[in-house]
C-alpha cells in the first residue's frame, strides 16, 4: 500500500496560495455570470423596441443651431386669396435670439413675442414640455385650453407655430404630441386647418410652406409705394377758441394733431406726459402714427364691379405678395407709419414697431393690421374749449365727447353725454366743461413754422 503523502512545511505556504487564487477566480465568474444575465434579460427581443420608461425623459429641447434659430409663425389662408398659392397657410419664419437649451417655459416666452397675435405683456400658450427620444410631448393647461379657445382659435394657431418651431430647429425632433388631462388635444373650430393626427399619437406636420418673398424682398416691394398723408374732415373737431385763433395754417395743424389722439375704443392717451420726444411713450407714437397712415389694399380688384374698385392711390396690386404673411389683403405700411410720425412729432422721432391699441403688427411683412374686421368706429373726437399761447408752444384744454355718427357716413355729426342721450351741437363745450375730464395737451412750435405733439398732461385725479 501506497504511504499518503503529506505536505511539508516547505510546500504549505505554496497551496494556500493556490486555493486563494482559485476562489478569487470562481468569484470573478460568478460577477461575469450575473451581468450577462441581467443584460440579456433587458435586451429587447428581435421582435420590436421596447417603450422607454415613463420616467425616461427630458424637460427641454436641444436647440441645432442657437444662432439661426427661426419662429415659424403660422399663418392661415387668406380668404381673399385670388389664387391657389395664397390660399394655402403658411409659416412665416421669425429669427430668434435664444439659448442652446429651450424649456417649456423658454417656448411659451418664444410664441408671446410673435407681435401677429401678441402685444407687449400678453401671456401665451402654458403647457408642460417632455421629450422622451424622437418625441415631443406638449401638455396643455384644462383651465387655458377653456379661456383661450374662445379667442380666434390663438391656441391652435400656437399649437402649429410650436409644432413646426420646434421640427424646424431641433433636427432629432420627429414627432410633437399634444394632449390635455392625458388625452390627444383635439380642436373644436373649423375655420384653422385642424391639425392631423395619427394614431392618437399627436400631429404631423403637413408640407411646410413658406412665403414665396423674404423680409427683404417684400422691404424693397414696400419702399415704392409713396405715402399720402390722411385728411379727416375738420368739423370732427369743435372749439370755442380766443378771437386770434383765426389763421387757418394753425387752424389746421391743431386738428391734426389733437385728432390723433381721438380713436375707437376710447381717446389714445399717452401713459406719462412728456416733454421730448425722446421721452414719449414709444406705444403712444405708434397709435397715433398708424391713425394718421393710409390704408393699402394688395389685392388685384380688376375681375370685380367697377364699384368696388379701390382709389387707384390706395390700391397696389405689387403687393400681393404680403397675403401671405398678413392672411389679409388690407395694411398699414411701416414706412409710411414712420413718415406720418415724422408729421406729428419731428424728424427725429424713432418708431420701435410694435402692435398698437387697434392693429396688429406683422414684422415679416412690415405691415399692420386691424385687430377686427373691418376695422375700428370712431367713438369720441376732441373738443378743444381753451387755447393759451406761450414763446414756444400752445397750451390747449381737451375734452373727449361721445359722438353718435359714424363720421364716414356723410351726415352731420351728432354728440351724446353720459347717458347716451342727445347733445345740442351749441351745448358741447358748456356740457365738457361741467362733465367731463380736462385734458392739456402741449404742441411745440418748430423752426420751420410747423407744430408738434410734444406733451400730454393728464388730468389730475
Amino acid at each position: 500500500m501506497m504511504a499518503l503523502k503529506v505536505p511539508t512545511k516547505r510546500t504549505q505556504p505554496f497551496l494556500m496560495r493556490v486555493v486563494v487564487a482559485l476562489c478569487f477566480l470562481a468569484s470573478l465568474l460568478w460577477v461575469v455570470s450575473c451581468s450577462m444575465l441581467s443584460s440579456w434579460q433587458s435586451t429587447p427581443s428581435s421582435e420590436g423596441s421596447q417603450p422607454a420608461a415613463i420616467d425616461d425623459f427630458v424637460t427641454y429641447v436641444q436647440v441645432d443651431d442657437p444662432e439661426s434659430f427661426y419662429l415659424y409663425s403660422f399663418r392661415p389662408p387668406s380668404m381673399y386669396a385670388q389664387t391657389s398659392r395664397y390660399g394655402k397657410s403658411h409659416y412665416v419664419p421669425l429669427l430668434r435670439q435664444v439659448s442652446s437649451e429651450l424649456a417649456a417655459h423658454d417656448l411659451s416666452t418664444l410664441l408671446s413675442s410673435d407681435m401677429f397675435y401678441h402685444s407687449a405683456g400678453d401671456s401665451a400658450l402654458e403647457f408642460e414640455l417632455r421629450v422622451v427620444g424622437d418625441t415631443a410631448e406638449i401638455h396643455l393647461n384644462p383651465s387655458q385650453v377653456n379661456d383661450k379657445t374662445q379667442m380666434y382659435s390663438y391656441i391652435e394657431v400656437e399649437l402649429q407655430t410650436l409644432w413646426a418651431t420646434l421640427t424646424q430647429n431641433c433636427s432629432y425632433i420627429k414627432n410633437v404630441r399634444v394632449t390635455c388631462e392625458g388625452v390627444p388635444f383635439k380642436s373644436p373650430f373649423e375655420f384653422v386647418p385642424p391639425l392631423p393626427e395619427t394614431d392618437d399619437q399627436g400631429y404631423v406636420m403637413d408640407d411646410l410652406n413658406l412665403p414665396d418673398y423674404s423680409a427683404v424682398e417684400l422691404a424693397e416691394l414696400r419702399r415704392n409705394i409713396p405715402y399720402r398723408q390722411v385728411i379727416y374732415p375738420v368739423d370732427w373737431v369743435i372749439e370755442s377758441l380766443p378771437e386770434h385763433y383765426i389763421d387757418i395754417r394753425l387752424q389746421n395743424s391743431i386738428r391734426f394733431l389733437v385728432n390723433a389722439t381721438a380713436w375707437a375704443p376710447n381717446p389714445v392717451l399717452p401713459s406719462t406726459s412728456f416733454t421730448s420726444v425722446e421721452d414719449a411713450d414709444p406705444r403712444f407714437i405708434i397709435d397715433t402714427a398708424t391713425m394718421f397712415a393710409t390704408l393699402i389694399s394688395y389685392v388685384d380688384w380688376s375681375y370685380n364691379d367697377e364699384s368696388l374698385l379701390s382709389e387707384p392711390d390706395t390700391n397696389h396690386a405689387t403687393l400681393i405678395p404680403l397675403q401671405q404673411s398678413t392672411s389679409d389683403i388690407h395694411g398699414k405700411l411701416k414706412e409710411h407709419v414712420e413718415a406720418a410720425a415724422k408729421l406729428i412729432f419731428g424728424e427725429d422721432v424713432v418708431c420701435r414697431h410694435q402692435p398698437s391699441t387697434t392693429m396688429r403688427y406683422d414684422e415679416y411683412g412690415g405691415v399692420y393690421l386691424y385687430r377686427r374686421l373691418g376695422g375700428y368706429v370712431r367713438e369720441t373726437i376732441p373738443v378743444i374749449t381753451d387755447l393759451r399761447e406761450d414763446t414756444d408752444n400752445y397750451q390747449l384744454s381737451v375734452y373727449y365727447v361721445r359722438i353718435g355718427t359714424e363720421p364716414y357716413s356723410g351726415d352731420p355729426l351728432s354728440y351724446l353725454d353720459n347717458e347716451g342721450n342727445l347733445l345740442p351741437p351749441e351745448m358741447v363745450p358748456d356740457y365738457c366743461r361741467q362733465n367731463l375730464p380736462e385734458h392739456r395737451i402741449t404742441l411745440a412750435k418748430h423752426q420751420d413754422g410747423r407744430l408738434l405733439y410734444a406733451a400730454h398732461i393728464l388730468p389730475e385725479e
